[in-house]
């Protein structure tokens, strides 16, 4: 499993030490921040980061938004997004990026989101169908990552926890779900909410690829969907938040990795105690002390 250096930002001498939080040192090889959109109707959400020769972008409705929450560095985000992978060549994972970006190579998924409801099914992301297939699900309180290789508990994937244990409906949640299918004859997974690990599995049979060539689809309108599982997922519209989507072709965050992106929405409090004196001593100087 790789697993990667926490970064490290050195401090000039003498100088007042305003810390930003610590950036993730993994590639984000495609990824979505609202931060840097314009608030409004969003009707085509472009990839900020994009490794890819491919398009990377989504189509469909949502309302760009901002202002504060329970994340101090979360303060953009897309609300109610419905949206599918459209335009470009495919409209999958799959076909979008190539077998050679999903078949027999690890992936990481990492999502910023706020449910907005704890009741009832939505759906958040999928990519694939019901045979080779990724998803994120919230049912009531309850966040699921599944991945598979058939539709066949022995070549699947399924993980879940429930975020109303550690905050509300109105909340930011930091979650990462990892499959690792290359270390071992079996496919393994992981998720991890606000930086812990809170569920993993190792699949019976192998799992060689977690994509296949059905339509990738983020956030729900209400409609039934081709997901691991199940040919007719029905799910209720998505009325919650999702500030950042990224996906990492080849890598398989470890702890150090999730703690670093959590701690980037997040500042530790030995960084708010400094920025908190680099402001006291500012005022300071400016009444001449």
């Amino acid at each position: 499993m790789k697993t990667l250096p926490l970064a490290k930002t050195p401090l000039m001498a003498g100088a007042v030490a305003i810390l930003a939080p610590a950036a993730l040192a993994a590639t984000v090889d495609v990824g979505w921040t609202a931060a840097g959109e314009t608030d409004g109707a969003l009707t085509s959400w472009s990839a900020s980061t994009n490794t890819y020769a491919a398009v990377a972008q989504w189509n469909g409705t949502g309302t760009k938004a901002s202002g504060a929450t329970n994340l101090a560095n979360v303060n953009d985000w897309v609300n109610a997004p419905d949206y599918n992978f459209t335009g470009g060549s495919g409209d999958s994972w799959q076909d979008r990026f190539g077998d050679a970006g999903t078949t027999k190579v690890n992936a990481s998924w990492e999502l910023v989101l706020r449910p907005g409801s704890f009741t009832g099914n939505r759906h958040i992301f999928n990519t694939g169908g019901n045979g080779d297939g990724t998803a994120f699900l919230i049912e009531n309180s309850t966040i699921r990552f599944i991945f598979q290789d058939a539709n066949s508990p022995d070549n699947r994937v399924a993980l879940s926890f429930d975020l109303g244990t550690v905050g509300t409906a109105n909340d930011f949640f930091h979650i990462v779900g990892t499959s690792d299918i290359q270390s071992a004859a079996a496919g393994t997974g992981e998720l991890w909410v606000n930086g812990s690990s809170v569920a993993s599995q190792t699949s019976s049979l192998t799992i060689a690829d977690w994509d296949g060539g059905d339509l990738a689809s983020l956030g729900s309108s209400a409609e039934n969907h081709n997901i691991p599982t199940t040919t007719g997922y029905t799910s209720a519209a998505f009325t919650g938040d999702i500030a950042i989507f990224n996906f990492y072709s080849g890598e398989v965050l470890g702890e150090t990795d999730v703690q670093a992106a959590y701690n980037a929405l997040v500042p530790e409090p030995s960084s708010l105690a400094l920025l908190g004196l680099g402001g006291l001593l500012i005022a300071r100087r400016r009444r001449g002390i």
